[in-house]
C-alpha cells in the first residue's frame, strides 16, 4: 500500500513526504470520509508532533492535485475523499455520514441527459451527485 501511495504522488509530481504519504495511506486503507481532526488523530500514531495546521495543508495540497475531494456536509464540517474511481455519495440525514455509491449506469443516464441539454460549447468532464438519504423505519 505504500509503494502505491508513493506511486499517486509521484504521477502528480509531489514530493513524497511522510505526511502526504501516510496520509494516502490511510485513505487507501480505511475508504471512509474523515475531517481534519479524525485525520490527525490516526496521523499522530505516526508522527506523533504533527499540527491541525500541517494535515490541513496536506489534504488542500492533495485536493489541489486532484487525489482528494472536499465533501462539505450538511453539518458544515468539511470531510475529504478519495478520488481512485468515480462514485457518488449517499449522505444519511440521521448521523451525517457518507456512504459511497458505484452505479456505472447512474453516471452514463446523467451524462447523456446533461450532453443533450448543453450547448455544443461544452461537454462533461465529471459528475458528481450527492443524495440525502434516510434509513427506513421498520414495522415491529
Amino acid at each position: 500500500m505504500i509503494e502505491y501511495a508513493k506511486h499517486i504522488l509521484q504521477q502528480q509530481h509531489m514530493k513524497v513526504t511522510p505526511q502526504r504519504l501516510y496520509t494516502l495511506v490511510y485513505f487507501l486503507k480505511e475508504k471512509n470520509h474523515p475531517t481534519v481532526d479524525e485525520l490527525r488523530q490516526y496521523l499522530q500514531t505516526f508522527i506523533p508532533n504533527i499540527s491541525k495546521t500541517t494535515v490541513y495543508n496536506v489534504l488542500e495540497d492533495l485536493s489541489r492535485a486532484k487525489i482528494l475531494e472536499k465533501i462539505p456536509t450538511l453539518d458544515g464540517i468539511i470531510r475529504y475523499d478519495i478520488q481512485i474511481e468515480p462514485h457518488h455519495h449517499l449522505i444519511d440525514i440521521s448521523n451525517h455520514t457518507i456512504i459511497d455509491f458505484k452505479d456505472e449506469e447512474l453516471f452514463d443516464v446523467i451524462q447523456h441527459h446533461i450532453a443533450q441539454k448543453l450547448d455544443e460549447k461544452y461537454e462533461v468532464v465529471n459528475i458528481h451527485v450527492e443524495i440525502e438519504v434516510n434509513p427506513k423505519k421498520h414495522d415491529i
